[in-house]
C-alpha cells in the first residue's frame, strides 16, 4: 500500500512539474510576443477597429442653402 501511495505522489509531482514548466514557457512566450513592436501595432489596430465599431456616430444634419428672414424684435 505504501508503494502505491508513493507512485501516486510521484505521478502527481511529475504532472505538477510539467504543468508549471508549461505555464512558465507560455508566459515567457506571451511576454516576448507582446513586446514585439509589430505585434503591438497589430493589436492596437485591431482594438481601435473593434472599439470604433462600438461607438455610435450621430448623423450630421445638412447645412441649409438659404436662411429665412430676420426676426423682428
Amino acid at each position: 500500500m505504501l508503494k502505491a501511495m508513493k507512485k501516486i505522489i510521484n505521478v502527481l509531482v511529475i504532472a505538477n512539474s510539467v504543468f508549471i514548466v508549461g505555464v512558465l514557457a507560455g508566459g515567457a512566450g506571451l511576454y516576448f510576443y507582446a513586446k514585439n513592436p509589430t505585434n503591438q501595432a497589430k493589436a492596437k489596430a485591431y482594438l481601435t477597429n473593434q472599439i470604433t465599431k462600438l461607438i455610435p456616430v450621430p448623423e450630421i444634419p445638412k447645412v441649409p442653402t438659404s436662411t429665412g428672414n430676420v426676426l423682428p424684435f
